[in-house]
């Protein structure tokens, strides 16, 4: 029977083993086995490599692209690119803030922007509700007369002003007195209060307020006369509270007012629809 030509012999002159895996050096190109495999364990002979030296080739050395910011010469075999200006720059200028971007967009021309379109909406803005808000509560003659030429407010801008007289009594009422500061907010109800220039002309600011639902009008006509330090007359006429009707305009523009019972309770009132939330009260006086 022939024998198998299986493997091959260790070529280190004092191993000779005979290994079925042999190793072939890549140097010298011999035989080993595993133990002898190595350069150092069996001490090749082939000539060392000239291993080319790297850093003085410039050609691989600036391989890749450059960046295009000013003054850097930096490659980068992997390009990064800006998605706003779509140029070329290194990891150290790849910001936009970095490299300077002409289409860099900041927070304040973000600012800007919205400043911007508010100014231009502002000026597409039905101002008339606005100013119904704003128009003063005893107008002077001559305001009386702009008043007279000016054209009737739709049924829209006076509900957009009821809205916005709703929103800012809500928010700067104060409660009337020290009993209301107790209330829940169920049993609360928000109005605004005034006195007539006859009464007192240094205080005729509208303030709002919260009442309790089931106190007397006549409890809120005696807040209002010591909010307003309005003295009782003394004979012939009587204080007393009327709303003033905002928005239940007649077609010339004129405001009306309504005489208030002051033995009904406020929360009867807003039951029958007598009030509603945020109503103008004005402390007058009557004969």
């Amino acid at each position: 029977m022939a024998e198998l030509n299986i493997g091959d012999h260790c070529a280190k002159p004092d191993c000779k083993q005979l290994d079925f895996l042999p190793i072939r050096c890549d140097e010298c190109k011999l035989v080993f086995c595993k133990l002898h495999s190595p350069v150092t364990a069996h001490e090749c002979q082939a000539p060392p490599r000239n291993v080319a030296n790297l850093e003085s080739n410039t050609e691989t050395r600036r391989s890749g692209q450059q960046c295009q910011f000013p003054s850097c010469d930096n490659h980068e075999l992997v390009p990064l690119m800006c998605e706003s200006c779509e140029k070329v720059f290194c990891v150290r200028h790849k910001q936009k803030e970095t490299h300077q971007c002409p289409k860099l967009w900041t927070a304040t021309d973000e600012a800007n922007a919205e400043r911007e379109a508010g100014l231009l909406n502002a000026e597409k803005l039905d101002r008339t509700a606005l100013h119904s808000v704003s128009r003063p509560l005893h107008p002077t003659g001559q305001s009386s007369e702009v008043k007279s030429t000016s054209k009737p407010i739709s049924s829209r801008s006076r509900a957009t002003a009821a809205r916005l007289v709703l929103m800012q009594a809500k928010m700067h009422a104060k409660p009337a007195g020290n009993g209301a500061a107790s209330l829940a907010d169920e049993d609360r109800l928000v109005i605004r209060l005034c006195a007539s220039a006859g009464l007192n002309p240094t205080s005729t600011e509208t303030m709002p307020f919260f009442v309790g639902k089931a106190w007397p009008l006549g409890r809120v006509l005696d807040f209002a006369q010591e909010y307003f330090s309005v003295k009782t007359p003394k004979t012939g006429a009587r204080l007393a509270l009327c709303e003033v009707l905002e928005h239940a305009v007649d077609t010339s523009g004129a405001k009306g007012e309504k005489d208030i019972d002051l033995s009904r309770t406020v929360g009867d009132c807003v039951l029958d629809g007598t009030l509603q939330e945020a109503c103008l009260l004005k402390l007058t006086t009557m004969d």
